[in-house]
């Protein structure tokens, strides 16, 4: 089973918080530190459709900022 993931790789900034929040609901420390330490912020099935539509909006939310 294949499985997409994400991360950020850029300066911590806080407005990539809230949006990131609301669709992983990770505590904001943890946000952070994911951003800073380059981790992975979340991963989904590539089986789950309606949880990659999720994510995709999610990436261009933070693509906007």
């Amino acid at each position: 089973m294949s499985t997409i993931a994400f991360k950020i790789i850029s300066p911590y900034n806080s407005k990539y918080v809230a949006p990131i929040r609301k669709h992983t609901n990770l505590g904001l420390t943890a946000i952070k530190n994911k951003i800073v330490d380059e981790e992975l912020l979340a991963k989904v099935g590539g089986n789950h459709v309606e949880e990659l539509e999720q994510l995709k909006e999610l990436i261009d939310q933070l693509i906007g900022l």
